[in-house]
């Protein structure tokens, strides 16, 4: 009966979506800018890109709606492609 329970438990987590944006920013993707130094008060977040080539690889917007296991699956994608 537990391992029902906890398969139960597990599904109810993976069915809950949250907006692309949400989980950008619980990732630490979101903003593209954050503050720097006071020599340069702005500087690009090193991890924008990856949610950034994400939504253009994909084709998703800010606003639809994921899992967290759906979300990481296509940031997985792409931090592991190569660029020549």
């Amino acid at each position: 009966m537990a391992t029902d329970e906890t398969q139960e438990a597990e599904e109810a987590q993976e069915a809950k979506t949250s907006r692309a944006i949400d989980l950008a920013r619980r990732a630490g993707m979101f903003p593209a800018i954050v503050a720097g130094p006071r020599a340069r008060p702005a500087t690009e977040n090193p991890k924008a890109w990856l949610y950034r080539a994400a939504k253009l690889r994909f084709g998703f917007g800010d606003e639809d709606q994921m899992t967290d296991t759906e979300f990481s699956a296509r940031i997985a994608a792409i931090s592991t492609v190569l660029v020549r």
